[in-house]
């Protein structure tokens, strides 16, 4: 498996975006619905997106520099949108890395 700097970061973003979608999901969304507190939701939703758009960057970089197929940045980007989805990109990508000679 590679170990690139862009690599390792692109991992460390997929990482920190996933924890931020669930942060969103399970603490901000239940504070604005259920206790009427929107202030912690705007701020943790701000992160998010600013996390999103990171790893979005840092997925087409790594892309590029690893030479990946195109089916890897578009699982990324998949997996950037549903719950947790960072975390089974990552596992299936480090899978594939093991695999390539």
């Amino acid at each position: 498996m590679t170990d690139s700097l862009t690599l390792r970061w692109m991992l460390w973003l997929a990482r920190l975006e996933g924890l931020s979608f669930l942060t969103l999901m399970l603490v901000g969304m239940p504070l604005k619905r259920l206790a009427g507190m929107p202030e912690p939701n705007m701020w943790i939703g701000w992160a998010h997106g600013l996390l999103f758009l990171t790893f979005l960057v840092a997925l087409a970089s790594a892309r590029r520099v690893e030479g990946w197929p195109v089916r890897w940045l578009l699982w990324g980007a998949v997996g950037s949108v549903v719950p947790a989805g960072t975390f089974v990109f990552e596992s299936r990508l480090r899978r594939w890395m093991r695999s390539q000679p």
